[in-house]
Formats: C-alpha cells, sequence, structure tokens
C-alpha cells in the first residue's frame, strides 16, 4: 500500500488546530480524521522502549525488541501500521494529503520525522495568558479530563508544547515545516493560509482560500473504527469546546492580575521570542 502524503497539525492544546484542520480538510485534494494519539501513546512509547533496550543489553548482548529487529524495520512497521490506520478513511487516496491534527504531537515531532522523514508540519502558537483562560474554563466542563485547571499548569504545559515543537522542528529542513500564530490567523485567515499554501508548496489554488475558510464552518470531522460501530459517526462538539464570549455558557474565564505576572516572570523568554504582552 503506498502512503499518502501527511501534515501534521501540531501545537498546545485550545491553540486553534481543529480550525485549522477543518479549513485544509475542505479541500478536495486533502482527507482527515479525528484525533488519533498515534505518536503520543503507541509509537513514541514503543520507540522509546526499543532504545532502552538496545542501549542497556543487561550484559546477556542484548533483549526485547531489538534481538528481532533492525531500528529501520521498526520505522517500517510503525509506518505501515499508520497507514493502514488512516486507510479505513472515506476519503483515502494514496494521491491525496492526510491531515493529522493531535495537538500533543508537537511533543514528538523527532519520532515522527524518523518514522515519516518527508512529513510537513504546521505548528500554531497562540499567546500562553488566552491559552491558560480557555485551559482553565475547559477543566470545569467538557475537558475536565485532561485540561489544567490553575494557571502553573496551563502555564507549564503551554511552554512544554511550545519550545519542544520549535527546538525540534529546527532540526527539519525548512521547506517541510512553518509556524503560525493564531492571533494572525484569527485577525487575516486569508493570507496566512496562502502564507501556508505557498511555503508548503501544498496543492490549493490560493482563489480558493475564501472559500475554503467558508465551508469549514460546516465541516465534520469523521470517526471510524469502533467508535463507528457503535453509531458514532461524526465528531460531536461539546458546549464550550468552540467559545463565544458574548455567551454565559462557555465564558473564557480570564485570568487575573496576579496570574498574568506570574506568566510574565515565568514565561518571559519565550513571551519576548513570539512578541507577547
Amino acid at each position: 500500500m503506498s502512503a499518502p502524503k501527511i501534515l501534521f497539525i501540531v501545537g498546545c492544546p485550545r491553540s486553534g488546530t481543529t480550525w485549522l484542520q477543518k479549513i485544509l480538510a475542505s479541500h478536495i485534494n486533502f482527507f482527515t480524521g479525528q484525533e488519533s494519539d498515534f505518536f503520543t501513546s503507541f509509537a513514541t512509547p514503543l520507540m522509546k522502549r526499543y532504545y532502552a533496550e538496545l542501549d542497556n543489553p543487561s550484559g546477556r548482548g542484548g533483549t526485547g525488541l531489538p534481538t528481532y529487529i533492525s531500528e529501520e524495520n521498526l520505522y517500517q512497521m510503525l509506518r505501515e501500521m499508520f497507514i493502514n490506520m488512516i486507510a479505513v478513511a472515506e476519503d483515502y487516496s494514496s494521491e491525496s494529503i492526510f491531515i493529522e491534527k493531535t495537538p500533543s504531537h508537537a511533543l514528538t515531532i523527532d519520532e515522527i520525522n524518523r518514522v515519516f522523514p518527508m512529513a510537513m508540519f504546521i505548528h500554531i502558537i497562540r499567546s500562553p495568558k488566552d491559552v491558560a483562560s480557555s485551559m482553565i474554563s475547559a477543566s470545569k466542563t467538557w475537558g475536565k479530563v485532561w485540561a489544567p485547571s490553575n494557571i502553573w499548569s496551563a502555564s507549564k504545559m503551554w511552554k512544554k508544547h511550545v519550545v519542544l515543537a520549535e527546538e525540534s522542528l529546527s532540526k527539519i529542513e525548512p521547506s517541510r515545516h512553518i509556524s503560525i500564530k493564531y492571533e494572525n490567523l484569527k485577525e487575516n485567515p486569508s493570507r496566512v493560509l496562502i502564507d501556508i499554501i505557498k511555503h508548503l508548496s501544498l496543492p490549493i489554488n490560493t482563489l480558493e482560500v475564501e472559500e475554503l475558510i467558508n465551508n469549514s464552518k460546516d465541516f465534520k470531522i469523521r470517526l471510524y473504527g469502533e467508535f463507528a460501530l457503535r453509531g458514532i459517526h461524526h465528531e460531536i462538539v461539546p458546549d464550550g469546546f468552540i467559545r463565544q464570549p458574548n455567551l454565559s455558557q462557555g465564558r473564557i474565564r480570564e485570568i487575573n492580575f496576579f496570574e498574568k505576572i506570574f506568566q510574565k516572570i515565568y514565561l518571559s523568554k519565550e513571551i519576548k521570542k513570539f512578541k507577547y504582552d
């Protein structure tokens, strides 16, 4: 089975990754699915275990997977598993580009690049203040399973995702990745999308950008596998997932003065680098 081109959209959670995914996936040359967590939950832990066994032979000449398969064979196995996973998508085509949007894949870009050395990446960066506000709000409702409920944890998560993603992307040839700011995408989505299209040489006519932005509003992400067998065929968008500040339901909890001061101190280097107030 031949592999399609793959575009990974990564970033700290609550940074606009889903919005960009839907815009691009609205185009006929792309297809997508729900967050797979493939590298964060499966591939990266397996790869780290493989490296640990390879580097620590325990005095017996080696044990574990490295005694059966080579490093390249491991990558090939993971590559084939990933391709088999996405091949269930109704729009699957080896000629199309698959959009994999799992925000936390920002933490596994090095591993992704080993398995898919030709993959493309878009890293979305959003103001740490707004990300923290959104996370803390989400922790009270639909995101209580994963979202940080305090400024320290939210800021730590933002820093970990953004810094590690930028460090990993700096090792990859520039033509395969681009970093954008959520605020710029929100202010002028057409201009930012055109920059993305040109930089990554995506098969989209720039004249189609406005249409894609409009179509994304009604775009629904398909679910497959066991969830589909249980009758859930499209994403369920919980209340508050798309924030509407003018409504009492889903209102963003603004961080206070002392929390802002904390972020300015704790994230001083990153705030200066990415030019956030």
